[in-house]
């Protein structure tokens, strides 16, 4: 069986701290980040992803490009501060926020022009009647900015996304236990629209590792679709590494982000890219029994709000519907 592979960019949402439910070994060391760029740069990885709400991982994927020599060996996706605006903000507090967040990410990136921009936060596309949107666009036109996009919080915002002409690289979170985007055709419509899509949370932040009897509590509902994954790792002599990575490799168009804090965990999923993996009809199958789940245990961000004294478990509900127009405050996207 020839092995089916999926483009990685390295994600540094780790590089800024103890980001993810199974990191332990928090914000790696410049040595430690250097050591990544270098095995990145040799397995084939052209993509670094980052922000400016990420702490210190810019100024880390600076430092140690300019350390290794290899400055523009990567293209690099980050995104605008997410605080550029909020409540009570005026246009022009804004709009100086926004100038000082793209200022800000070129210091610490070492590059003048940025690769891709991505908006933080999808309501930002509209706020303050469309300006800072359209600030990021003169840069662009400018040559300041190679191409413009969104990270999508939630499927409503994921389709939202792709119905924007303007917008040309969506990053949404898919993975085996979140499949709300891939059973509504999206990656084929987005494949379609030739927009650019970027994976993130392919394992969950870490979660797809946790042995179902270890979760937390409030994370319980989990239990069931990892013992069935965990059962069929068994079954088919892979790891959870390649069990994941082969089912996001059949999603089309993609580029999956994956974070490590550390070479040995980007080793092994680069591993895992570039083995056989499972048969398609046995992923598949596999894919099928994984229950829908509900937004908020499928969201981190949202995790932090779910009760701690019980479970939330699997929802019966049908998998959102593409959504056509926004329905109040909208969840915060994953960093």
């Amino acid at each position: 069986m020839v092995a089916t592979t999926i483009p990685l960019a390295l994600g540094t949402a780790q590089w800024s701290g103890n980001y993810g439910i199974n990191n332990t070994s928090g914000a790696p060391e410049p040595s430690a980040a250097q050591e990544m760029l270098n095995l990145a740069m040799h397995a084939g990885i052209t993509t670094l992803d980052t922000a400016r709400g990420y702490g210190d991982s810019e100024a880390l994927i600076g430092a140690s490009l300019r350390a290794i020599g290899c400055q523009d060996s990567f293209r690099i996706v980050t995104k605008l501060h997410p605080k550029v605006t909020g409540p009570g903000a005026t246009s022009a507090g804004a709009l100086a926020n926004t100038g000082r967040s793209l200022s800000e990410s070129r210091r610490a990136l070492g590059r003048q022009v940025l690769d891709v921009v991505m908006l933080h936060r999808q309501r930002h596309l509209e706020a303050h009647d469309g300006r800072l949107w359209r600030r990021l666009r003169r840069e662009r036109e400018q040559g300041l900015i190679g191409a413009l996009g969104v990270s999508a919080a939630n499927p409503e915002e994921a389709w939202l996304a792709l119905e924007h002409p303007e917008i040309e690289v969506i990053q949404v979170a898919a993975s085996l236990l979140d499949q709300r985007l891939a059973r509504r055709g999206f990656f084929e419509a987005a494949q379609e629209a030739e927009k650019q899509i970027y994976l993130r949370s392919i394992f969950l932040q870490g979660l797809a590792f946790i042995p179902p009897r270890q979760l937390p509590r409030k994370l319980r509902g989990f239990t069931q679709p990892l013992a069935e994954i965990r059962g069929c790792i068994t079954a088919l002599n892979c790891s959870i590494e390649e069990l994941f990575v082969a089912y996001v490799a059949t999603l089309p168009g993609c580029t999956a982000v994956v974070g490590c804090e550390t070479a040995s965990q980007l080793r092994g999923i680069i591993a895992a890219n570039e083995s056989t993996g499972p048969s398609p009809e046995s992923l598949c199958r596999l894919a099928s029994r994984i229950v829908s789940m509900p937004a908020r245990l499928l969201d981190p961000s949202r995790w932090s709000e779910l009760p701690s004294g019980h479970a939330v478990q699997p929802s019966a509900a049908k998998d959102l519907a593409p959504a056509r127009a926004l329905n109040g405050e909208l969840a915060l996207p994953i960093p």
